[in-house]
């Protein structure tokens, strides 16, 4: 990475931070007030300190994914890399605790007596609309929090958290429970659908580099490599899940043009894929063994010529052996 994109990356990390410290100030400067307005308000600062959390982390794995932290193997530079990735993890996690309490916050919008009345910063929506997209705004920012997250856990070693946090970083019946709800339209749940199948295939794609990486030279890695395999495919699993309902979905509501512009492999194209992938591990596999018969079975010929050399140790030796031994 060159020094200029670099700066660009820590530059907008600090715009980030500066406008997260803009949102706390506002938010600890908002009066409590049981007031619809002012409840939406504090839903506003929730979503957008969430998303600037996001955005925090998202700057600063960019910038170890690029390179721009130190990639030299010394344990100093290893101890800092981690402590920043610890960093970002820090920030999605609490990005993602912001969506929780916004979800919360919309449902008290839900149940205030003037959730009907027409909202006076959105001409057009009541506040029960606004309370909707609230609703829509936090699952859609979980679903790309959570795929940055599931990135930092797993980089940090850290796999069966990882696992987790990616397989759910979206829920969809709550998606399509929002369609049609107080004017939310059907297309607008795409953003969050999406991002829950890119994690579950970001999964898919970790663990298969991880076993693509194995020399299946113990019996350990071979555990390893049978446990990534099985990761990759609950994780193809889950994508094929929210693939269906994808293209079920829009097939419903007649929305062709979001198929092609998100383009969401189908689920017959995902299971041929995992169906392949396993193909290549149990190939690799089997001729590893192979290898290892081979590697055993001259093994043994080296150790019986090495017999007939004289090479092994004299205790083992039977009583005839030492005659021949000695007659040579």
């Amino acid at each position: 990475l060159s020094v200029a994109p670099s700066l660009s990356i820590c530059a907008a990390e600090e715009s980030f931070c500066t406008a997260l410290a803009l949102v706390e100030e506002l938010e600890s400067s908002q009066p409590t007030s049981s007031e619809i307005s002012n409840i939406w308000i504090k839903g506003q600062h929730l979503l957008l300190s969430g998303r600037a959390h996001t955005n925090i982390g998202a700057s600063i794995l960019e910038l170890f994914q690029s390179g721009g932290m130190s990639s030299a193997l010394n344990t100093i530079h290893r101890h800092r890399n981690m402590a920043q990735l610890s960093k970002a993890l820090n920030h999605f996690n609490k990005a993602i605790a912001s969506t929780g309490e916004l979800r919360k916050n919309a449902m008290a919008i839900m149940n205030n007596a003037n959730a009907k009345s027409i909202s006076i910063y959105n001409a057009g929506r009541t506040w029960a609309s606004e309370a909707v997209h609230h609703s829509y705004d936090a699952i859609e920012l979980r679903s790309l929090a959570s795929r940055h997250c599931g990135t930092c856990l797993w980089k940090l070693d850290r796999i069966n958290e990882a696992k987790n946090v990616l397989l759910n970083a979206v829920s969809t019946s709550d998606l399509f429970e929002l369609v049609d709800r107080e004017g939310l339209k059907a297309e607008v749940i795409f953003g969050a659908l999406c991002e829950g199948y890119w994690s579950a295939m970001l999964l898919a794609e970790l663990s298969t580099h991880t076993w693509e990486s194995i020399s299946f030279l113990s019996k350990s890695e071979l555990a390893k490599g049978e446990e990534m395999v099985l990761m990759m495919s609950d994780a193809m699993k889950r994508a094929a899940q929210i693939s269906e309902d994808f293209h079920s979905f829009a097939k419903k509501f007649s929305l062709d043009d979001s198929i092609n512009k998100y383009s969401i492999a189908t689920r017959d194209q995902i299971e041929k894929e995992e169906e392949s992938i396993r193909e290549v591990w149990n190939k690799r596999k089997n001729d590893s063994k192979k290898k290892s018969h081979e590697c055993l079975e001259t093994t043994s010929q080296l150790a019986s010529k090495r017999c007939c050399w004289g090479y092994t140790e004299p205790r083992r030796l039977s009583t005839s052996n030492k005659t021949n031994l000695r007659q040579r």
